[in-house]
């Protein structure tokens, strides 16, 4: 499985009910708080311009309390694109982490790590790790939130009321209340760090180690400690009892009682002051200085004893009453219910609404709000919305009762349906019309496109069909010489973003509906079309079935409000049958027509087939069975996946692939659909959009059609001075006319378990909300441009190389694209990504890359316990195919972001560089192509770095796996190569060295000395002027292959070996071969030629004559004589090679030349040797008498020969 970063967008309208947001928890932190509702939204609320606002609205599948929220810490959050976690537990009891950035929901436990035989609703972090989760039930369960695994149970007496963690130092207490009103402690060591292996025990006690018992019938409520954990405050109905630590083990012990006339719902221990909330809207604060001379403890005192468990000898216990102690007393005005402090803040919720009052403040009287925030659309500007082009159409009073958006023909439309019946269609392009349909009276209640129809239901029970198609707009669909021009097109809809009615109610297009059918029972709220199981209509005459009530092609579901089934026929215009309720939502409906069986799955997750002829349910399937009946393949639900350790794996490379779920969700459905989320039950439509599946689909398609310029147009920033911007909408002018939408769409995130996250209407960049939207958005648009074949790859390639980041609107607020989000991306294989990171990498502040570079070096040189082996030495060896991420894919990531930062800074430790080569060589190891690849191009690009820290024999392993990959995967030859030939550059010496000693080696592949002759010839075509230094060197390892004893290595390499030589007569002007004799003559820099014969495989002759290095050879037609050029002694020489019969058995024969001409000194053209290599040559005429010599100067001359 690949990663993926799939988009969303939904379109929130002015004009809906206000959603309803009643708070039931809330979590506090620094610069940002979150709130959970009663329908289970998650709202992250974000400090701007010293205010704080609604940013981020997280959703569940199903509408169930928020219980409670908390904030944690993810492991490695430089690696998995998160700093913060939000911890949210609802009323499924399932525990999901949620990036506090963007709100994308990283992961989830399984239902069944907690029990949900009662409620649990009490939630607090441990350490920045460890959520400890309690409710009406006698357990306290601690969860590790990086595996979402089960830690330990501690166990009370009695059911739970409330729970505290307090932490000192390293350590932590956690102290839970009980209904008996008994406080027990239990001590929790340091498990920040911790890795729970299998060789290493977590050793908590789950006893104990003491319990306060509280001698009051009345029950306890909360309870709160000091600071220091001298003083605990135990709340009460309508008193407050304190206790302090010297107390804790007498029998009869001491307390002090704050009485109140009202009900306590508060306490907190903040800084100098005790300050209790009343529910009549009142905070009282108390000094805690006169709290401990009241009770005769003074700090520094012989009584002071600030020690849990340290116990002192008293007299029988007193009581001290508190009432008369110098307090302020503050009316708020507002309600504090769920009231928590933070940094000298205390918020508080009533219903829908926050209220921050600033505890700095407090005075007698009045302590009103400093701020009151509230979810509300009302406030925002109209031209944020989706409905903004059509507000001026609604009359006073009507608002949009169900909205949606259609695609027809892959074109997206967005439909809105009215409280007094009328119907929108408002497509995407500015100069479109609006489209009304107007027949109902009534409440819509349903909008869908299905079988080419647009169905439409209201609340008298009334469905519409109408004719829906894009022929209306066929003169905007693709370019065309009536199209407006873009200028136009920018001034018209500059005066849409108002709020203000720019159309005319006449210039709206009205439509009648097709047909009408009256339906009886519940409104209808969904409707779909139904199919047939293919294999089920093989022996069905068509002719019977097309126009009969039986053509299931033409036949729509209907489910109503009660869930209730209802078939229509489109043919006939009516009622087929009704069926009985479902509680869930229909998602597919399917028809076996020689059974007539209506098959129908639910978002449940459950199949239920209906028999037609009897109109009753038969049975309900899940699993294998019911995929099977629909003919599809059984998919492993993702929310049921924990960590699931490895035996070559450590815990931590387990818990981060578990937490780098969000980024590998199966993506069965298109590439481009909509659905729908609700919120606060409210329904917003939603076009999720994958930028890699739609790449994919239109990667072979020469026109791919206007449709995806709504779709290019989403992931654009249209910022009118963005130079990126106006960059790619200039480069994509030959194929699309990218306009700005006139139906806004705001950015969202598909989670783990089925969850989403949207950014709220505000005039927000898109591009600056979090690193992985800002990598999500760059890698959808780039995926498709690339698959976009008008578009030529120097424009591509240009466009690449372009960042928001360096342009004026985007510099206040630019999200840098996350590294792991783009690494992932390129360990799937995504060449996009390697280049988007290469765009980003100088960009990107070098504290950030300081901190992915030490955890990306400390997580690759993780050793095992009691081993000297890296513990990822092995790890792509074994592919886990029950997980939804590739093994190895951390450790890939890892060794890409530690290779590409020291490419980036020149600059690799010694400490750094172990981990990073086992990993490299793992991955040429591993089977898997894209490790292949990556690895490849990691050791081509870093070999400049990693050269000064690299041993001879690592080098060495890695050229030996390069070849065995290039043997294994030859379409990827030129990237293994390119390695090689880094690698060759870098020691040219220990390159040959290994080539000359692996060449004959058939034992390791049957093609590797066909892999070392590649090597040797793409290093010739490459890094020609670096090859005279080693020729004859070369040649000889050529030779090795042709030795006529070695009859199978001969055979093999015959043809290779001949493609090598003949590279070097092409690249090298001193390197000549005769035709006729078969030999090869090859000058040298130490002033000889060798003639080599290639029948034989060995040395032949040696010519000797010339004073300095030989620039240029050439034989004669019949191979006889040569004739060679040497610019250093400045002189031209002719060879006989012809030696009488012995001649040729005597290889070590030295020849001299039996003639020689002296020619005058010329300018060279160039200054560098490669210069010379590139323009000197010399050769014999046709009839052998002449000599043809460009010189360095580049001029030819001719020299007749006698």
């Amino acid at each position: 499985m690949s990663c993926s970063a799939p988009l969303s967008f939904i379109f929130w309208n002015k004009n809906s009910p206000e959603i309803v947001h009643n708070i039931l928890c809330i979590a506090l932190d620094t610069d940002l708080f979150c709130t959970g509702s009663e329908t289970g939204e998650i709202i992250i609320w974000k400090l701007h311009d010293d205010q704080y606002k609604a940013d981020i609205v997280c959703t569940i599948s199903k509408e169930m309390e928020c219980r409670a929220l908390a904030f944690a810490r993810p492991p490695y959050p430089e690696l998995v694109s998160c700093e913060k976690w939000i911890i949210s537990l609802h009323s499924d009891h399932k525990i999901r982490n949620w990036d506090s950035e963007d709100g994308r929901c990283m992961s989830a436990s399984q239902s069944s790590l907690l029990p949900d035989a009662t409620r649990l609703d009490k939630l607090i972090v441990i350490q920045n790790r460890i959520a400890a989760i309690s409710g009406e039930i006698c357990e306290i369960f601690l969860i590790d939130l990086w595996s979402m695994c089960k830690v330990c149970c501690f166990v009370m007496k009695s059911p739970l009321v409330w729970i505290k963690i307090e932490s000192d130092g390293n350590s932590s207490q956690l102290m839970g209340l009980s209904n008996r009103n008994e406080i027990s402690f239990w001590s929790i060591p340091d498990l920040k760090n911790f890795c729970f292996e299998k060789t290493e025990i977590l050793k908590i006690n789950t006893d104990s180690y003491f319990t306060l018992a509280l001698d009051e019938a009345e029950s306890a409520k909360k309870f709160s400690c000091s600071k220091d954990g001298s003083l605990i405050a135990v709340v009460f109905e309508n008193k407050l009892e304190i206790y302090h630590s010297s107390w804790f083990k007498i029998l009869d012990r001491d307390k002090a009682i704050l009485n109140t006339a009202e009900t306590i719902i508060f306490a907190e221990f903040y800084e100098e002051f005790l300050y209790i909330v009343i529910e009549s809207d009142k905070i009282m604060r108390y000094p805690i200085e006169r709290i401990l001379d009241e009770i005769g403890i003074n700090d520094g005192g012989e009584d002071y004893i600030p020690a849990l468990l340290k116990a002192i000898s008293m007299e029988d216990g007193r009581v001290f009453h508190l009432d008369d102690i110098e307090l302020v007393v503050a009316k708020t005005g507002t309600p504090l219910y769920n009231a928590q402090s933070l940094n000298n803040k205390l918020f508080s919720t009533w219903k829908n609404c926050i209220f921050l009052h600033d505890l700095s403040k407090i005075r007698n009287e009045e302590l009103l709000p400093s701020e009151t925030m509230k979810f509300s659309f009302k406030m925002t500007d109209f031209g944020h919305f989706a409905d903004k082009r059509l507000h001026h159409l609604f009359k006073i009073g009507e608002t949009i009762a169900v909205s949606n958006v259609v695609l027809c023909d892959s074109w997206p439309y967005f439909v809105v349906g009215t409280t007094s019946g009328k119907i929108f269609v408002c497509p995407f392009h500015p100069l479109q019309p609006v489209r009304t349909y107007l027949y109902h009276k009534t409440e819509i209640t349903c909008i869908h496109l299905a079988k080419g129809k647009l169905i439409t239901c209201s609340t008298d029970n009334v469905m519409c069909l109408w004719e829906f198609s894009n022929e209306e707009y066929n003169d905007f669909l693709l370019p065309s010489p009536r199209r407006p021009e873009v200028s136009a097109l920018k001034r018209t809809y500059s005066t849409i973003n108002g709020s203000h009615a720019i159309l005319d109610k006449s210039e709206v297009n009205k439509h009648e509906p097709l047909s009408v059918i009256d339906l009886y029972g519940s409104p209808v709220k969904y409707v779909i079309g139904v199919s047939c199981i293919e294999d089920t209509v093989e022996s069905i005459n068509e002719q019977f079935w097309e126009h009969s009530w039986k053509n299931w092609e033409k036949t729509l579901l209907a489910q109503c409000e009660d869930g209730s089934i209802v078939l229509i026929s489109m043919i006939t215009n009516s009622v087929i049958c009704y069926f009985q309720a479902l509680h869930s939502k229909i998602i597919e409906a399917k028809v076996h027509v020689l059974l007539e069986y209506l098959v129908v799955a639910c978002e449940d997750g459950y199949v239920y087939v209906y028999n037609m002829i009897i109109q009753a349910l038969e049975r309900v399937m899940s699993g294998f069975g019911s995929c099977m009946l629909l003919r599809k393949p059984l998919r492993k639900r993702i929310e049921s996946e924990v960590v699931d350790q490895h035996e070559n794996n450590d815990f931590l490379v387990d818990a981060l692939q578990f937490n780098l779920r969000q980024q590998f969700i199966p993506y069965y459905k298109p590439a481009l659909y909509v659905d729908s989320v609700i919120i606060g039950s409210c329904e917003f439509p939603v076009l999720h959009l994958n930028g890699q599946g739609i790449a994919h689909a239109i990667r072979n398609i020469d026109n791919p059609g206007g449709c995806l310029e709504h779709v290019l147009s989403l992931l654009t920033c249209w910022h009118s001075t963005c130079k990126f911007h106006m960059s790619v909408v200039s480069e994509l002018r030959n194929c699309f006319e990218l306009i700005e939408p006139a139906v806004n769409g705001y950015l969202g995130i598909v989670g783990i378990d089925n969850s989403l996250s949207f950014i709220l209407p505000q005039p927000k960049d898109k591009y600056g909300i979090s690193p992985y939207c800002s990598a999500a958005l760059n890698l959808s648009l780039f995926n498709i441009i690339e698959s976009l074949k008008p578009i030529k790859r120097k424009v591509k390639q240009k466009l690449y190389q372009l960042t928001h980041a360096n342009y004026s609107p985007h510099l206040a607020n630019y999200k840098y694209p996350d590294l792991s989000v783009l690494g992932l991306m390129a360990v799937s294989g995504n060449k996009i990504a390697v280049a988007l990171m290469q765009t980003n990498l100088p960009l990107i502040p070098k504290r950030n890359k300081k901190r992915v570079f030490i955890a990306a070096s400390s997580l690759l040189n993780i050793k095992q316990p009691g081993s000297r082996k890296n513990s990822f030495q092995d790890s792509f060896i074994s592919i886990n195919k029950e997980s939804c991420i590739p093994s190895g894919t951390i450790q890939a990531l890892s060794s890409l972001l530690l290779g590409y930062l020291s490419l980036e800074s020149k600059h690799i430790k010694d400490k750094d560089v172990n981990g990073l080569v086992v990993s490299l060589k793992s991955m040429l190891k591993s089977g898997q192509k894209n490790y292949f690849i990556l690895a490849a191009d990691i050791i081509g690009k870093c070999m400049k770095v990693l050269r000064t820290v690299l041993n001879l024999s690592q080098v060495k392993e890695f050229i030996c796996e390069i070849l065995l990959c290039s043997c294994r995967e030859s379409d990827l030859n030129k990237l293994y190569y390119k390695s090689l030939i880094s690698i060759a550059i870098w020691d040219m010496n220990l390159f040959l060295e290994f080539i000359a000693d692996e060449i004959l080696d058939t034992e390791k592949h049957k093609c590797y000395p066909l892999s070392c002759l590649i090597a040797l010839q793409v290093l010739i075509n490459k890094k020609y002027e670096e090859i005279p230094v080693y020729m004859t060197y070369i040649v000889e390892l050529v030779l090795k292959t042709l030795d006529p004893h070695n009859v199978q290595i001969r055979k093999l390499c015959i043809e290779k070996a001949g493609e090598v030589l003949q590279q070097m007569v092409l690249k090298l002007p001193m390197v000549a071969f005769s035709q006729e004799k078969q030999r090869l003559a090859v000058g040298t820099l130490s002033n000889l030629i060798i003639i080599y014969d290639l029948k034989t495989a060995t040395r032949l002759k040696i010519l000797e004559g010339h004073d300095g290095p030989i620039c240029a050879v050439h034989f004669s037609k019949c191979g006889t004589r040569l004739v060679s050029y040497s610019s250093d002694d400045q002189s031209l020489r002719i060879w006989k090679l012809d030696a009488g019969f012995f001649g040729g058995f005597i290889n070590s024969m030295n020849l001299k030349p039996f003639k020689t001409l002296q020619l005058p000194e010329v300018q060279r053209a160039g200054k560098k040797y490669r210069d010379i290599l590139d323009t000197v040559s010399v050769m014999w005429s046709m009839n052998s008498r002449a000599i043809l010599l460009m010189r360095e100067d580049g001029k030819d001359y001719s020299y007749l020969i006698d």
